[in-house]
């Protein structure tokens, strides 16, 4: 069965982590002034822009939001900012859901947009929190295998090609209240709506986008 699949990730949320970051300077820099100088002047920002950077790192990030569509039907969104815990146990139970419940015999087909960051992200969450997958997560295979497709690498295994520009090439409508770079900023404004959102917006990019590279529908 196709599952369509996309997550949101913020920085890491461990008390005190972001002031543990060590920042240094530019290993041009020799003199003790230009040093302090430096400090002063870029100390915190790039502090932050680190700190930014393990929303990318399933050591360090954490998982806010997962939206899911099997096949055509609606969008499932699983949204929980406070507790990862519970948000992966949701996620297993509706993807099982979506399977046929207790005793189904069917297998996840799952897609998405560079879908392998994805599905490792949520694999090591997983092992992070403890949280038994009830579903294989292909989080080691190659990019496009039997059980699951990533649209990017299906439009160019050697070039990264950005959701957005994807679907103004093939004329998909692409407005979106927040671009995925924003969704710390947003979270931190406690626009989680916007945040759901967009999750379901990339989720309803990647089918139609997935549809339009596996010629669904066209005529023969």
């Amino acid at each position: 069965m196709n599952i369509y699949l996309d997550i949101e990730t913020i920085p890491s949320q461990v008390p005190g982590y972001r002031d543990s970051i060590y920042v240094s300077p530019p290993a041009s820099h020799k003199k003790p002034d230009t040093i302090e100088k430096w400090m002063n002047e870029n100390f915190e920002l790039e502090r932050d822009k680190l700190y930014r950077k393990t929303a990318l790192d399933g050591m360090r990030g954490q998982i806010i939001c997962v939206c899911l569509a099997a096949g055509d039907g609606a969008i499932e969104t699983i949204y929980e900012a406070l507790n990862e815990d519970t948000l992966l146990s949701a996620f297993y139970a509706t993807v099982n859901d979506m399977l046929g419940g207790a005793g189904q015999t069917r297998k996840p087909f799952f897609i998405g947009h560079n879908i392998s960051f994805d599905l490792k992200f949520l694999w090591k969450r997983s092992v992070i929190r403890g949280v038994v997958p009830t579903v294989r997560l292909p989080h080691d295979s190659a990019p496009w295998k039997d059980d699951h497709a990533d649209t990017m690498t299906m439009w160019d295994i050697k070039k990264f090609a950005k959701l957005t520009d994807l679907c103004e090439a093939l004329g998909i409508d692409s407005d979106d209240d927040i671009p995925g770079s924003e969704v710390w900023d947003a979270y931190q404004d406690g626009r989680h709506n916007d945040i759901a959102r967009h999750c379901q917006i990339d989720v309803e990019r990647v089918r139609e986008v997935y549809q339009r590279l596996t010629f669904a529908g066209e005529r023969r």
